[in-house]
């Protein structure tokens, strides 16, 4: 009796330890394939009694994508000394799917029952809920590093277009780099959850203002913070032109910023320049209209440029005021923006899906310089599904991540009419992606015209495998 009693209390002691510790244990009897588990390890999984299990039963217990991993772990287990470990996921009766740890070794004990196995389960499903939250921070960031060089790529390129010395290059794109930069701390201490549009002119502004030569005025309004670069831009480069041919050349010259909402769901900004030489019309566009047509297509707005005798004038309008939990950039249509030069290329239509500006205006242009039409660039993921539904596409360049979503939606439209298409990321990986897209040809940011032609080369030379993609696309 006194033995039976330590044995209890032996055994008593093993579960309380094993209980704090947060794993359960078992015993597997290779003979008979019966499973015996502690109380804590069925409290685990979901279950209640006390019977043993056979090998089938704790089979149906784990996640069907696992079974066939943990059925040959168990039955490879071999007298041989030595800890096996495995990781697996079970799906408990309510529908909740865990990830367990299993650590066993296998005794032989021919006397009695043969090869047993003797094991302790580990519950690690927040340690693994914690691994994928890493994984997409990390690949997030990823992301938002090749995106932003990226735009200074694009932004360098652009300005050398123009530039007349090496000096006024790097003037020209220092200015744009930190009107860029500004508005990304603005956003950092915001928590990325908008920008004060107040706020945001009177940092992109302040390297430009004395003596009250710029007046700032408007409403408490905030923007979506994936347009707070555009509009920062706009407003470096209105600032720039008045400091080089308007007002603001001039000591007597003002400028004056305001914005209001002339209807629900719209915003109106206006630049009016004063006492400054009368404007003239430019005879083509430099890299600040190119900048400011540009980012008036991020922001789904209507701009206005007006070259009077009291002033240059600059109008925009557009819903990209935050008014409730989610905004939406609707598409716009190039030909209300009274600075455009549009383009018009043969050659084969493609399609671009780009929401950072800057970038959609460079892959534009050297689409366009390799003898292709352009199509878009679409900035949103509805503009994109209408391109990708209603206009002749003959090959696409798809973002990856288009604001909070992702283009997949506009991908299994272009499979199904089997378009050939590539991604363009900045993802180290395919993280965003279905399974089934993830061996889309990609173009990894930031990116240089040569990699552009070679891709759309390779894609209008492998029509048939798209065809091949989209038959094997669960689009039913």
């Amino acid at each position: 009796e006194a033995s039976t009693g330590e044995l209890r209390e032996t055994a008593e002691r093993l579960r309380l330890a094993s209980e704090a510790a947060g794993f359960g244990t078992y015993e597997y009897i290779a003979e008979t394939a019966d499973a015996f588990w502690s109380p804590y390890l069925r409290r685990i999984v979901g279950i209640d009694g006390e019977a043993a299990l056979s090998l089938d039963d704790v089979i149906a217990i784990v996640h069907p994508d696992h079974r066939a991993m943990v059925r040959n772990h168990v039955l490879g287990y071999a007298p041989q000394p030595g800890l096996r470990e495995l990781e697996f996921m079970i799906v408990r009766p309510d529908g909740e799917v865990r990830w367990l740890l299993d650590r066993g070794q296998a005794i032989s004990d021919e006397q009695r029952t043969g090869l047993r196995v003797m094991g302790t389960v580990l519950d690690i499903t927040e340690r693994k809920r914690n691994e994928e939250r890493q994984r997409l921070l990390m690949a997030e960031l990823d992301h938002r590093v090749k995106n932003i060089l990226s735009n200074v790529s694009a932004i360098s390129r652009l300005s050398s277009q123009r530039a007349q010395t090496v000096a006024g290059f790097v003037e020209a794109l220092d200015g744009r780099i930190q009107a860029i930069s500004r508005a990304h701390g603005l956003l950092r201490r915001s928590a990325w959850t908008g920008a004060s549009l107040a706020e945001l002119a009177s940092e992109s502004l302040s390297p430009f203002r004395s003596s009250g030569n710029i007046e700032i005025s408007g409403a408490p309004v905030r923007i979506v913070p994936e347009l707070a670069q555009s509009m920062a831009l706009i407003f470096h480069e209105l600032a720039t032109n008045a400091v080089k041919h308007g007002a603001l050349s001039k000591p007597q010259g003002r400028v004056k910023v305001c914005w209001m909402r002339p209807s629900p769901g719209q915003l109106r900004l206006v630049w009016h320049e004063t006492g400054g030489p009368r404007p003239t019309s430019p005879t083509r566009n430099g890299f600040g209209l190119t900048v400011l047509q540009t980012a008036a297509s991020d922001l789904g707005a209507v701009t206005n440029c007006h070259f009077g005798d009291e002033g240059f004038v600059y109008a925009l309008q557009g819903p990209f005021e935050i008014l409730a939990s989610e905004a939406v950039v609707v598409p716009f249509d190039r030909t209300q923006i009274a600075c455009v030069d549009a383009r018009k290329a043969p050659g084969t239509r493609v399609l671009i899906v780009e929401d950072e500006g800057l970038i959609a205006l460079q892959l534009q242009q050297d689409v366009e310089r390799a003898g292709h039409q352009v199509v878009g660039p679409a900035r949103s993921l509805r503009h994109g599904l209408m391109l990708a539904a209603q206009e002749h596409i003959d090959a696409a360049l798809l973002d990856v991540r288009l604001g909070q979503e992702t283009s997949a939606a506009i991908a299994e439209q272009l499979l199904a009419r089997s378009i050939p298409f590539a991604f363009t990321t900045g993802y180290a990986d395919s993280v965003m992606l279905p399974d089934h897209l993830r061996n889309i040809p990609k173009l990894s940011k930031p990116y240089v015209g040569g990699e552009i032609v070679k891709m759309l080369n390779s894609l209008i030379g492998g029509v048939g495998q798209m065809h091949n993609m989209a038959a094997a696309s669960p689009l039913d």
